[in-house]
């Protein structure tokens, strides 16, 4: 039944894939996780774009708490984009280097996140961000006025809870 339900939301994810013919596109669309880098990019740039309005517009999103919140949240936002690309493109190159099937998709994520020094950076800032996104929560829960801070938070708990589950 999982099987099933995946297959349905990669067939989904691949949608923009076969729509769109640029390089970049088709780069993310060749990987066995383009699903994960379509997720990010629509939980991401929602992020970037409403943290930074909420921190130029000003009211009601002024306090000192908010727009560091706000500052954290765009900062991550290219963070989580740029590590998904990179994560593509050498699973790509892993792939080309293995000779195509010789390693499975997991035996070259496992080894990436064990041997390569980026990811497990990347790592370190996944375990932050979950904490900020807390503490995003506790903060947003004490002040309920800021509402680039509430999507902003939307966003964040969604991309945390689909890394979690295993869906991205």
């Amino acid at each position: 039944m999982a099987t099933i339900l995946m297959e349905g939301i990669s067939g989904l994810c691949s949608l923009p894939c076969k729509a769109c013919k640029c390089i970049l596109v088709s780069l993310c669309c060749s990987s066995p996780i383009s699903c994960y880098d379509i997720v990010t990019l629509v939980v991401n740039i929602p992020i970037l774009v409403v943290g930074i309005q909420g921190m130029i517009k000003g009211p009601p999103c002024e306090s000192n708490q908010v727009s560091l919140w706000l500052l954290i949240m765009v900062i991550f936002s290219p963070i989580h984009i740029v590590a998904s690309l990179y994560l593509t493109a050498r699973l790509h190159s892993e792939k080309i280097a293995a000779k195509a099937e010789s390693y499975s998709l997991d035996d070259r994520m496992g080894y990436m996140i064990c041997n390569d020094s980026h990811m497990m950076v990347y790592l370190l800032v996944w375990m932050f961000y979950f904490v900020w996104v807390v503490v995003g929560a506790v903060w947003y829960l004490e002040s309920l006025d800021c509402p680039a801070m509430a999507i902003c938070l939307g966003f964040g708990a969604f991309y945390i809870v689909a890394a979690i589950s295993g869906c991205i």
